[in-house]
């Protein structure tokens, strides 16, 4: 191993950008974490905006983790999130998603953003035009003079719900001379506290405990949903339906909900119908762009919206919700290529680059005798320096104790800058980097724990337990129509039996569960494993929960918060235990 500080900047990869207006470059993909540290070493020297198109939802997120850790402070960089929602779903994106979209939305247009990372599936529905954000938000002041009423009012214009206690994003509740809201794109509830017709302080609390905390002196809030729910937005909204769909308007629920001011689950579907005009993601960025993409864009493009299209044919005829077309709610592929050829662009396609190889075989066998032989082998025949990326502290010290038994220390470092400003041969730290690299004219070598224990190691969690659909299908056998059922992401219904509905020319078997509303939750027999009988109670007792709210979020939180409770005290009961003296035994590293 080389003991000399790596090129901090490593620049010397041969990673061109484009240079005119609307030229495109093309890069061959780095391997492992190549491709990241690429984009990051020429984003760390670049100072126009950034848009960074991937394939998918999971890519975007690695992705930013990624960035994060080459560039250290990024504080302009961020992924515009998915709605985690399917095309044409009856569900309604989670709040929290939609306040994180609205807030990054908010800060491209504001430039407090010069680095984007979209999914190219998230990349293709209309959103709302670049003026309803601004139009629709609400700027306090402590000292500022409004009334109590009148905030109230500008909350429910904004789609705040009045609630009796703010639980999450969305929320108001009105008590006396405090008004508790919780904000779209802030970290937590803010509680106002009105002297007469004067806010007299701002002050964010704990949506769990109810207790003030930091006093704010100000404060913008953002609309509560992607798209308006005031009076004109819904005259707006019923002409529209009028105009695109025939026949009898009142036979739809979708259409007779919003007339009467209440947004239904999967209304996001019908965003264009609230707008005369849409806009896209890209009429929210600024000027003078660079546009990447990891893939080629109409690849990236057409896939996502054949998904859309599968979606449509699958959603059919249906009075009740009828459904927009494709290119109603979406824009088509040709239109995004048309967006991207506007400006210069980078694709990066996969491929082989002599700049950058994968690592031989580092992996430890616990069977072999010598286990950790082939790392030992790699780290002493390289003529450079080591980075391992461990997924977290605890995980750090183990590879830490695997590397000492191989006579191979490494010294602890803080990121990647602090890396390579180091002399040091062989160092630690923890990083989100799920595979490694070797850059041999940069003499470097980054080892993550995939290459060593042969897959990408997570958090240990409490796994479901997979239950036999068959079994889950005798334990039902004896379920009458109308007894409460679980379902684990959507809460507690009532069961309607078993549905076969025909999907292209296939019969399927699913099983029905009614919400509140008379909503109907299809699952299929092969998703069982999702579905539960209710204990917490008698049947006539149990709750029905509606189908896209929050009720079953909030008792899982509260259940949650019950068993931290419990935690804590045997986290306690642990703690008297370890500071007991006891006879300290002889650790055998090998033998494990």
């Amino acid at each position: 191993m080389n003991s000399a500080p790596a090129d901090s900047s490593l620049l010397s990869l041969p990673l061109p950008l484009p240079t005119g207006a609307s030229t495109r470059r093309n890069w061959t993909a780095l391997p492992g974490c190549g491709e990241a540290l690429g984009l990051a070493s020429l984003r760390a020297t670049a100072a126009d905006f950034w848009l960074i198109i991937v394939p998918s939802v999971a890519r975007a997120e690695s992705l930013e983790a990624e960035l994060r850790f080459f560039l250290g402070t990024a504080t302009g960089l961020a992924v515009f999130p998915d709605t985690e929602v399917l095309p044409y779903d009856t569900f309604s994106p989670h709040q929290d998603l939609t306040s994180r979209r609205l807030m990054v939305l908010r800060d491209v247009a504001a430039g407090r953003i010069n680095t984007l990372i979209v999914a190219a599936s998230t990349l293709l529905p209309r959103l709302a035009p670049t003026r309803y954000i601004s139009g629709y938000s609400i700027s306090l002041a402590a000292g500022q003079k409004l009334r109590p009423e009148q905030l109230r009012l500008q909350l429910e214009t904004a789609g705040y719900q009045r609630v009796a206690q703010v639980m999450e994003h969305g929320d108001f509740a009105v008590r006396g001379s405090l008004l508790d809201f919780y904000p779209m794109g802030s970290e937590q509830p803010v509680r106002i506290d009105f002297l007469d017709d004067e806010i007299e302080s701002l002050r964010e609390f704990d949506p769990d405990s109810q207790l003030s905390g930091t006093v704010l002196q100000s404060l913008e809030t953002l609309p509560a949903r992607e798209m308006p729910v005031d009076a004109e937005a819904i005259k707006q909204f019923r002409q529209a339906y009028r105009r695109r769909f025939e026949g009898n308007p009142a036979r739809s629920i979708i259409y007779r909900e919003v007339s009467e001011g209440r947004m239904p689950g999967g209304i996001e579907n019908y965003l264009p119908l609230f707008f005369e005009e849409t806009a896209l993601l890209w009429d929210y960025l600024p000027p003078g762009r660079l546009t990447v993409s990891l893939g080629e864009p109409g690849t990236l493009f057409g896939s996502a919206w054949q998904q859309i299209a599968e979606r449509h044919a699958q959603a059919g005829e249906n009075s009740e919700r009828p459904a927009l077309a494709p290119h109603e709610i979406n824009a088509p592929p040709e239109e995004h290529l048309a967006q991207l050829a506007c400006g210069p662009s980078l694709v990066i396609e996969s491929g082989s680059d002599a700049a950058a190889t994968s690592l031989p075989s580092l992996q430890i066998n616990a069977r072999q005798e010598h286990p950790t032989r082939q790392l030992g082998e790699f780290v002493r025949g390289f003529a450079g320096r080591v980075l391992f990326a461990a997924e977290s502290p605890g995980r750090r010290e183990m590879l830490a104790d695997i590397l000492r038994q191989e006579k191979l220390p490494a010294t602890e470092t803080a990121g990647w800058s602090s890396f390579l400003a180091s002399p040091a041969p062989a160092m630690l730290a923890v990083a989100p980097l799920e595979q490694g690299l070797l850059l041999e004219s940069a003499g470097i070598a980054v080892i993550t724990e995939r290459e060593l224990f042969g897959e990408r190691t997570r958090s240990r969690r409490r796994q479901r337990r997979v239950r036999d659909p068959e079994q889950i299908l005798s334990d039902l056998t004896d379920l009458l129509v109308g007894a409460p059922i679980v379902h684990v992401d959507h809460g507690v219904g009532r069961y309607r039996g078993l549905t076969t509905i025909t999907i292209d020319e296939m019969p399927t078997e699913f099983l029905t569960v009614e919400y509140a509303g008379g909503d109907l939750l299809h699952v299929p027999v092969a998703s069982l494993h999702m579905i539960s009988r209710y204990t917490g109670g008698s049947a006539e007792e149990a709750p029905l929960h509606r189908l896209g709210s929050d009720q079953w979020d909030k008792a899982r939180r509260k259940a949650a918060a019950k068993i931290r409770d419990v935690a804590a005290e045997l986290l306690e009961l642990y703690a008297q235990r370890a500071a007991r003296k006891s006879i300290r035994s002889a650790e055998i590293q090998n033998d494990y």
